[in-house]
């Protein structure tokens, strides 16, 4: 059976089989693949939006973004499920960067004409 090119190559680099086995298990454990079926992707999409909303706003806007998105998701939320005429659900996921980067760009035009101008 031939091998690929990339095994070939991971072979000749790695120092040591162990060493090689570690890190592999390593990178699948922090990816979420012995930890319970973790849905793998990018991740952490909400913290790195926070941090654009860091270098945008002043520091006294960022908690009044954070409510807008909070209350605009959970208004769209009750809305959905009144309409669709289901229970509501406190276990519920929703997306919350969707409704975070509009409360970002809210907050920074209210910091602009508002506040400093």
């Amino acid at each position: 059976m031939r091998q690929p090119r990339a095994l070939k190559t991971c072979r000749k680099t790695w120092p040591s089989r162990r060493y090689r086995d570690l890190c592999w298990l390593l990178r699948f454990s922090l990816c979420g693949k012995f930890t319970g079926g973790y849905r793998q992707g990018i991740g952490f999409g909400d913290v790195k939006l926070a941090a654009v909303a860091g270098a945008w706003l002043d520091w006294t806007l960022i908690p009044a973004a954070i409510e807008i998105a909070a209350l605009s998701a959970l208004f769209a939320y009750i809305a959905s499920q009144l309409v669709l005429r289901r229970r509501l659900q406190a276990t519920a996921k929703l997306p919350f960067g969707l409704f975070f980067a509009p409360a970002i760009w809210i907050c920074w035009l209210l910091g602009a004409l508002v506040l400093q101008g």
